[in-house]
């Protein structure tokens, strides 16, 4: 009966606080694209701007309320988005003529006693910037479970990871940069 009373009192102080830890991220793709240009446009967390959380806040479901990086979700799905693009081999130029945009409309962190879920859902857009021309509007979703009471920074770098690798494998699916192209080798 103590040991429920001391768990008790344990998760209502651990409900109490809020969890802030850093935003790394560590490129994990071994794709390479080609030795092209890439820019980057606006990236926008949407839950956020719709003034329903933070601009830093990650969704939560778990017994901690809060769940905060230490730098804005767009800033970190943009960096992250970005190191994995120079990681395949592209280089990020404001002059160059495809562009990649991402609304992030879900990243979140649920908590229960059966473990926890890190979900990540971002709609890329990608574009020609001289003709205007569409290349790619998709919604790309990953989800990983993890252990039980553990917000691990990991477990969400893998989680957005994996999203990114779906936008990828489209990319090249779409032959939208030349190493991928018709013609190449």
């Amino acid at each position: 009966m103590i040991r429920f009373i001391l768990l008790g009192i344990w998760l209502t102080l651990l409900a109490a606080c809020a969890v802030t830890f850093p935003a790394n991220y560590t490129p994990q793709s071994f794709v390479k694209l080609g030795e092209e240009q890439v820019r980057f446009g606006s990236f926008a967390y949407v839950p956020a701007v719709q003034g329903e959380i933070k601009s830093n806040e990650v969704l939560t479901a778990s017994i901690t309320p809060h769940t905060y990086l230490k730098e804005d979700v767009a800033d970190f799905i943009m960096r992250s988005t970005k190191l994995e693009f120079e990681r395949a081999g592209l280089t990020v130029a404001d002059s160059a003529n495809i562009e990649i945009s991402g609304q992030i409309l879900e990243l979140s962190f649920i908590d229960s006693i059966f473990g926890t879920t890190w979900k990540c859902r971002v709609n890329y857009t990608v574009r020609e910037v001289d003709s205007g021309k569409l290349l790619l509007n998709h919604i790309y979703e990953s989800a990983k479970g993890g252990g039980v009471f553990t917000v691990s920074s990991g477990a969400m770098s893998d989680v957005v990871s994996e999203t990114i690798e779906k936008l990828v494998a489209d990319l090249i699916d779409r032959k939208v940069f030349s190493l991928h192209s018709d013609g190449a080798s």
